[in-house]
């Protein structure tokens, strides 16, 4: 809607007003209010178009004035519908909303991220309405949160339309790789490829893909070492992660790694 006023210019208060108003520069006006109001209302319209009006006075004895100067102005546009989510993933997100403006030209939207509840946003997306955003370059296992506001041709911005939360996927760890190597211990180490509150689990075995047992299940680690070995003896490794929702991935590639052999016993001579 659209409130509209105008001076009476020393008129008396039985003048009669009538408004106009289009939607196009001085073409197709209809009437929108008569009367000896001096402000008016239009009401029903669309958002974020540009609407145009005029007035002018009818005396008592119905010899209509001309018109005034036309005038124009912007509706707001609507506030965006929510935030839905229609692919969720390990390093991107799928990020939808309704279009509550139609389509209106000039209606431009910013779509809003953080990693932080109602604080620490930044614009990942500043233009027109799109079916359908992807926000990429994520951390799997990791909370984000977005929001979305409309500016209308005026530059004045909505509310936005809430705060919506999308957690992403936990990504199957990296390689494993082996730093010290000694006779009753190995070093293992592996990439991590997620955000903070994953919880890992390292399983080893001596029997390449079976009888695997965990040997530690915790927070990404730099490196854990399994200790407590047998000499010269063949180990096999994986790890896999578990999400915030306690659902577990994959395992990475099994990989091994041989302990030492003990130094040989003191020589003797027979």
């Amino acid at each position: 809607s659209v409130t509209i006023t105008w001076g009476a210019n020393t008129n008396s208060g039985s003048t009669v007003y009538e408004v106009v108003a289009s939607t196009g520069v001085n073409t197709k006006y209809g009437l929108i209010y008569s009367g000896t109001a001096v402000t008016a209302k239009h009401i029903g319209l669309t958002v974020n178009t540009t609407y145009y009006y005029r007035v002018r006075s009818l005396n008592l004895d119905s010899i209509y004035t001309g018109y005034n100067s036309e005038v124009t102005t912007h509706t707001l546009a609507a506030v965006p519908g929510i935030v839905t989510f229609s692919g969720i993933y390990t390093s991107s997100v799928a990020i939808s909303w309704t279009d509550t403006n139609s389509g209106a030209a000039g209606t431009l939207y910013s779509v809003e991220t953080s990693t932080d509840t109602n604080s620490n946003y930044g614009v990942i997306y500043a233009c027109n309405y799109v079916a359908s955003l992807n926000h990429i370059g994520l951390m799997g296992n990791s909370t984000h949160y977005y929001r979305v506001r409309a500016k209308n041709l005026d530059n004045i911005w909505t509310a936005y339309d809430g705060e919506f939360t999308a957690n992403t996927t936990a990504a199957i760890p990296g390689p494993l790789t082996y730093g010290t190597v000694n006779t009753n211990s190995v070093q293992v180490s592996w990439t991590d490829t997620n955000g903070a509150n994953t919880t890992y689990s390292l399983e080893a075995s001596t029997s390449a893909n079976n009888a695997y047992a965990v040997i530690y299940q915790g927070a990404y680690a730099a490196s854990v070492t399994h200790s407590t070995l047998n000499n010269d003896t063949t180990y096999y490794y994986k790890v896999r992660t578990k999400t915030s929702q306690g659902n577990w991935t994959g395992y990475n590639a099994e990989t091994s790694t041989r302990t030492k052999a003990n130094v040989p016993g003191a020589a003797t001579f027979g």
